[in-house]
């Protein structure tokens, strides 16, 4: 068994993403071509961004005894719950995938057993404050999320404020948002069949 096998089975990923989660991780031997810095000459094509890291910063190592210092580094990262913190964070980001498109899909989803889309206009006539207060829920849990993912409010999106880094904070920002709207139609739906 190679060393570079070692090392992935010790990162817990085939020998193939090997390069990729050690520039992930940054585990690697700082790039001789960037310096560390993720960037070289510019073109038009990608910009920047290092060939030789791929914007990473740094690369696997080339010689024997680097690879050993990299064996001993994974070893130490396995062992102090590292590895474990970076692929929790790496399965959050893959949960929050489209996640502004799964929370708008539900609230239009909600939309349609509500029916906002249809009194919108007389939002304010006292008959309609459920409906309105259904779609508020869908709106404070929709902005939730974009805050969260853009760093900007749907409300105002003139207003630029910080976004989550911690994916997996996110990921709990989504589900809470989701059971939000979950909710909203679950009262809708029992609703309909008294």
């Amino acid at each position: 068994m190679s060393i570079e096998h070692e090392i992935a089975s010790i990162l817990k990923i085939t020998p193939e993403g090997l390069k990729t989660r050690v520039a992930r991780m940054r585990l690697g031997e700082t790039c001789p071509r960037c310096a560390g810095s993720g960037r070289y000459s510019f073109n038009r094509v990608d910009g920047d961004r290092c060939f030789q890291c791929r914007g990473a910063g740094n690369i696997l190592p080339r010689n024997a005894a680097g690879l050993e210092a990299l064996k001993a580094r994974a070893l130490v990262v396995a062992q102090d719950g590292t590895l474990e913190a970076y692929r929790a964070g790496v399965a959050a980001e893959k949960a929050c995938k489209d996640a502004k498109k799964r929370v708008l899909d539900a609230w239009h989803a909600v939309d349609a057993l509500n029916g906002y889309d249809k009194i919108w206009r007389d939002a304010n006539k006292p008959e309609h404050a459920e409906i309105v207060r259904r779609n508020k829920i869908c709106v404070d849990a929709a902005d939730r999320v974009d805050l969260a993912f853009t760093g900007q409010s749907m409300r105002t999106s003139y207003r630029k404020e910080s976004m989550v880094e911690c994916p997996i904070a996110r990921l709990a920002i989504l589900e809470s948002a989701l059971a939000d709207i979950a909710a909203v139609k679950e009262s809708l739906q029992t609703g309909e069949r008294k």
